[in-house]
């Protein structure tokens, strides 16, 4: 493994986001009349009362079919992007709009950007997380440190401040990091509902020591977790257009790669993907569903796994993908750099696993139920990808997933089509030392980050509580 390779697996970046907060917020008018109309017409069964909009969907049907589960994940798309009530995270402010923006411009803060992260749940000294209200004060690195101070107000993770989850990472599970066209690296970022903070905080297993006096891990029913991916808006001429995104002001922090120096500073992050998961009953029992979401303007159609298709009224930039390589370009489809590409140039990202047939036709009614919300809605950009779920026939049935494969290009780029599913992967779930099975869920194996991996956190001591 070379230099590069090993920077980018062991540093993790991390975006924080920063705002100066405003009270006054302006609310978009919403047509309800014409949400009903467009509903009715296209098939797609969200509720368009907005105090029922703004909820995310509780059970399936016994013998749910694909589409009853993709409008079900459309509806968990607009609950979990209602805007957060202030001073209470996790909680829809439905008297809101589904975009609703402060005086100054920024978009507020929305349901998932205001759980918990890793960051705060899970300490390299292996401590009690704090309440479910307060953030707990992570450090930061110094180069933010120094970036705030020049007059940016920090909100990192403070409900009571109205504030939103920092970006914290920048590998994929596989394959390492992308790139956009603008060579700027895409940022993830990970949170989960209350009911997870919860469950952990029950089993005590935010660290090894604990962990390893558990038998069995079962989240309650209603559980939530979810994990984003965002560009940097740069502002260069292979830049996204600002105004088809969910954005947010932040201070980003980027680790050295390629002999690139660390650097910690003011930019425009633009939402381009999202996971979704949530446990509830479905097909006769309690199982978790993954529903994906992406920005339609990061990569062309899919075609085949080994070329891009092509969207003759698709008129801008993709984030993703250069359109030069329909002609000039000699183009490496969806390459890492675990296979030899420099950690700043492009990622031609093509799409290995089509977009739903049953999600297609929704996305059509979404994006007409968003323009109900105002016609500047970004929200109307984005898309569903797929919705993937278990199958039960009978008891003792070990289940089918369905569809058998699923991929976010921005999550899951280099990944093949026999071996994207989302189900698939989080069946081998454990807890930190691999004990347990950690039902689906990967989260107790954030339990005792290595301080390695967060160089600016070396003050923390070795704790008992984290020995392996």
């Amino acid at each position: 493994m070379n230099k590069n390779n090993i920077i980018m697996k062991k540093l993790t970046a991390v975006v924080l986001f920063a705002a100066v907060f405003v009270l006054t917020n302006c609310k978009p008018k919403y047509d309800e009349a014409e949400a009903k109309k467009i509903i009715k017409q296209d098939g797609l069964s969200i509720n368009p009362v907005r105090a029922q909009m703004c909820q995310p969907p509780g059970d399936l049907p016994d013998t749910p079919t694909q589409t009853d589960m993709d409008n079900w994940a459309l509806q968990l798309f607009a609950a979990l992007i209602w805007p957060n009530t202030k001073g209470d995270r996790g909680v829809p402010d439905c008297n809101n709009a589904i975009i609703g923006q402060r005086s100054d411009g920024q978009y507020l803060p929305v349901v998932w950007e205001t759980w918990k992260g890793p960051n705060e749940m899970f300490w390299p000294d292996g401590k009690k997380p704090a309440s479910w209200a307060d953030n707990g004060n992570p450090s930061l690195p110094p180069l933010c440190e120094a970036a705030v101070q020049e007059g940016k107000t920090l909100i990192y993770l403070d409900a009571k401040a109205a504030g939103v989850a920092p970006v914290d990472r920048y590998n994929q599970a596989v394959g390492y990091s992308v790139t956009a066209q603008n060579k700027t690296i895409i940022h993830y970022s990970i949170t989960f509902d209350k009911n997870v903070y919860d469950y952990i905080m029950k089993t005590k297993g935010w660290n090894i020591e604990n962990q390893k006096k558990m038998s069995a891990a079962n989240f309650p029913h209603g559980s939530m977790e979810m994990k984003a991916s965002w560009v940097v808006l740069n502002g260069s001429s292979a830049s996204p257009d600002k105004s088809r995104f969910f954005t947010r002001e932040s201070v980003v922090y980027t680790p050295e790669l390629d002999d690139v120096p660390a650097s910690c500073k003011v930019q425009n992050l633009g939402l381009i993907g999202l996971h979704f998961i949530r446990k509830v009953k479905a097909n006769g029992r309690d199982q978790w569903i993954w529903a994906t979401y992406e920005h339609v303007d990061n990569v062309p159609p899919w075609k085949s796994t080994t070329e891009p298709g092509k969207d003759p009224n698709h008129a801008g930039p993709y984030t993703l993908f250069n359109k030069d390589c329909y002609t000039t370009k000699d183009c490496k489809y969806n390459q890492s750099t675990e296979d030899g590409r420099p950690a700043y140039d492009p990622t031609e990202v093509i799409r290995v696993i089509d977009i739903g047939a049953e999600a297609k036709p929704l996305n059509v009614a979404w994006k007409e139920l968003m323009l109900a919300f105002g016609k500047d809605n970004p929200w109307q950009y984005y898309e569903l990808v797929e919705t993937q779920w278990t199958r039960y026939i009978a008891v003792g049935d070990p289940g089918t997933i369905e569809p058998p494969s699923s991929a976010n290009t921005t999550m899951e780029t280099y990944l093949k089509e026999q071996d994207s599913s989302c189900v698939a992967c989080h069946q081998t779930a454990k807890t930190k030392m691999r004990a347990i099975g950690a039902d689906y869920s990967f989260m107790f194996a954030q339990a005792c980050p290595d301080p390695k991996d967060f160089p600016w956190n070396n003050r923390w001591p070795v704790s008992a509580s984290c020995k392996e």
